[in-house]
């Protein structure tokens, strides 16, 4: 009965890491996602703005400066 019981005791721990495992692979990667859409937001808006400039829409007009 004891080997029985211990063979079943290993074979719960071993199911129960793998599911473990599966689980952070998920999240992680769920995670990992998100943290790509948000970069992805602040690579194109920096794009943006650096096309702005060249393009000189940002640059101030001859009759705004002060002296």
């Amino acid at each position: 009965v004891y080997i029985q019981l211990s063979g079943m005791t290993l074979g719960g721990w071993i199911e129960a890491d793998r599911r473990l495992r599966s689980y952070e692979f998920r999240a992680l990667n769920a995670r990992r996602k998100e943290r790509l859409k948000e970069d992805e937001k602040v690579w194109k808006k920096w794009e943006r703005l650096i096309e702005e400039e060249e393009n000189g829409e940002n640059q101030p007009s001859a009759g705004s400066e002060s002296r």
